[in-house]
């Protein structure tokens, strides 16, 4: 499960780009604390990412220990019934919520989040897709308005930005596409 926690890291704390949800969530962690992912992180703070990269390369060996050695035992974890994990998970939860600030307006912040959670999941929303957008948004309005005031409100018409608009495009369209000619190749 947690093969892939590494090259997410990477990428996030390289590029600047969250490779997955649990990454966002770290970015903005990042961001909270004053440090912006990105190739300045790897200028600034390699000595950072280098102790993240090796702790998550430690914790997948020790997980890896941990799990063989007690397996039999992790096993009977999935058998405990659902109505005695509900309150030990969810008293955990309020508690980590309340020992942030001290405050319960972040217990009522969790909870007001449940319910949005359990209406997005309930209409077909993505929820990883709000949460990215929560967290990226920032960075996506800054390097906007630098981009517009640096080419102006056209910066989009530079051979570069019509070359990456028509490839998304193209990656956007292509299934639909792709539908319309088996349609016609049925005919």
């Amino acid at each position: 499960n947690g093969a892939s926690t590494a090259g997410d890291l990477l990428v996030t704390m390289a590029f600047g780009v969250p490779g997955s949800l649990g990454m966002a969530v770290m970015m903005g962690g990042f961001i909270l604390v004053g440090v912006n992912p990105g190739p300045v992180m790897m200028a600034k703070n390699l000595d950072l990412a280098l102790t993240l990269l090796l702790g998550v390369a430690l914790a997948n060996i020790m997980a890896g220990l941990i799990s063989l050695a007690g397996s039999r035992s992790l096993a009977k974890i999935a058998f405990i019934h659902l109505d005695f994990l509900y309150p030990i998970v969810l008293t955990i939860i309020f508690v980590a919520a309340f020992v942030t600030a001290g405050t319960m307006l972040d217990v009522v912040m969790v909870i007001i989040m449940a319910f949005l959670g359990l209406a997005m999941d309930r209409f077909g929303y993505s929820r990883p897709a709000m949460a990215l957008g929560f967290i990226m948004g920032n960075l996506f309005e800054y390097y906007f308005f630098r981009s517009v005031l640096t080419s102006g409100p056209l910066f989009f018409l530079t051979p570069i930005c019509m070359v990456m608009v028509v490839i998304m495009v193209a990656l956007f369209s292509y299934p639909y596409l792709r539908r319309v000619w088996q349609r016609r190749a049925r005919n």
